[in-house]
């Protein structure tokens, strides 16, 4: 047995759902719909994953809080989780997830249950030592199938930026990405470029190296500074991976970010995307509101990756209605 997997909902389309995760993991699943039920479930597996209706089942929240790390609770709406935000003051999860199933989120969704069950009762990822155990959390290569396509590069100049974002895009439009899909993804790695570049670099003291140093400077980036990029698609779901080697992303950032209107009508990420050109800075927030997934793994003080996924489809307009999740494996 690979794992314990706890559903908390009694939702038809979670149960089937639950049921796929479960037999992908080799896990057994446990149904729950009470606070004394999801108590005994955490008590007999402490390292268990938790898939939670937070609409349905919402006065489960406290006890989750109490048993369960949060980097261990999936919570499941089937809306942005910004609209709830009496879910969001609870703090008792890692994960949210829209509640949509189709392909290929199972397949996806799976292996992000693999990586949580990667971590420590911390919820952090084990020591590298345990390398076996550290890639499901980190790289791309954990949330794809055998036989992926995976294209790596590294930033050794923020001059190069631009010309990395170029390639990015370049390369989903040959993997038959849709060419709006394929701007707004590029647009995400600029931002998560920029992130890396000027945002992360720390001082062992905690002093910003980078915070004051004007955008459009060109300089190299020595050791620790240099970003490393990765691409991968297997022809359902395409990936993008932004690593920066400092460590220094805090879970109150991204609960801040998790905060933002994600649904501001007034807001249209993808042509500010065409319009703006790279360098517009999308933003977190905008991100995940254009329709792309996002996953952050950390290990404090070595380095931070940032991994945005999304559906290979035809159809814009299909993407904007696809899976769409975000994950936070960190401490």
């Amino acid at each position: 047995m690979a794992g314990f997997l706890i559903l908390a909902s009694t939702h038809s389309d979670d149960i089937e759902f639950a049921g796929f995760i479960g037999f992908a993991n080799a896990m057994e699943v446990r149904q729950v719909a009470t606070a004394t039920d999801l108590r005994s479930a955490v008590y007999a597996s402490p390292e268990a994953v938790v898939f939670w209706d937070a609409q349905g089942l919402a006065m489960l929240a406290p006890v989750l809080k109490e048993v369960i790390q949060p980097s261990r609770v999936f919570a499941i709406t089937s809306d942005a989780i910004n609209l709830h935000p009496e879910v969001l003051a609870t703090g008792c999860f890692g994960h949210h997830l829209y509640r949509r199933y189709e392909n290929p989120a199972p397949v996806l969704y799976a292996r992000l249950a693999h990586a949580v069950l990667g971590l420590d009762r911390r919820g952090r990822a084990r020591g590298a030592q345990e390398a076996n155990v550290t890639s499901r959390v980190f790289g791309l290569q954990g949330y794809f199938p055998e036989g992926a396509d995976f294209q790596s590069l590294s930033l050794k100049r923020s001059g190069h930026k631009r010309a990395a974002v170029e390639a990015i895009q370049n390369v989903f439009v040959k993997q038959k990405v849709n060419s709006r899909i394929a701007a707004l993804a590029a647009q995400a790695a600029d931002e998560l470029m920029m992130n890396a570049i000027f945002d992360a670099p720390v001082l062992p003291s905690g002093v910003h190296l980078r915070k004051s140093t004007p955008r459009d400077l060109d300089f190299e980036l020595v050791g620790a500074e240099v970003v490393d990029i990765q691409v991968a698609s297997n022809g359902e779901y395409a990936g993008l991976c932004v690593t920066d080697h400092f460590g220094s992303l805090k879970k109150e950032t991204l609960l801040r970010f998790l905060a933002q209107d994600f649904h501001n009508s007034a807001y249209d990420p993808v042509r500010s995307t065409v319009q703006s050109g790279a360098g517009a800075g999308l933003g977190l927030h905008g991100i995940h509101q254009a329709g792309l997934s996002l996953l952050f793994a950390s290990n404090p003080g070595e380095r931070t990756e940032v991994m945005i996924f999304f559906s290979m489809l035809a159809s814009y307009k299909d993407f904007r209605s696809g899976f769409r999740f975000l994950s936070v494996l960190t401490s």
